[in-house]
């Protein structure tokens, strides 16, 4: 896997019972598939290190949901790219000729 693991957020209940990680990978689905695998896999080792760092009675159950609003975020600032772009573009194609002055 190419592909870099980062957490983008975490909700933990107001009893300290459940805690939703959220994570994201910047990559190829194949590298989002992998990273899925990977985290699932270290679930339980995850679970026990959070356990350890912490001193409350109980730990947070940890679920862990794909975050995808990294790449969304990246595609929609692409999308603004290529739109001022080509704004530009028809202003280039709009702009009066030395001859017509």
């Amino acid at each position: 896997m190419k592909g870099l693991i980062s957490i983008t957020q975490v909700k933990v209940s107001k009893d300290l019972s459940h805690a939703r990680v959220y994570w994201s990978v910047m990559g190829s689905d194949s590298d989002q598939r992998t990273a899925a695998r990977f985290i699932e896999g270290a679930r339980g080792f995850i679970q026990k290190r959070v356990a350890q760092g912490l001193d409350i009675r109980t730990t947070p159950h940890l679920e862990f949901i794909f975050d995808d609003s990294i790449a969304k975020g990246v595609e929609v600032s692409k999308l603004i790219d290529e739109a001022l772009e080509a704004d530009a573009k028809g202003r280039e194609g709009n702009a009066p000729a030395a001859d017509d002055e």
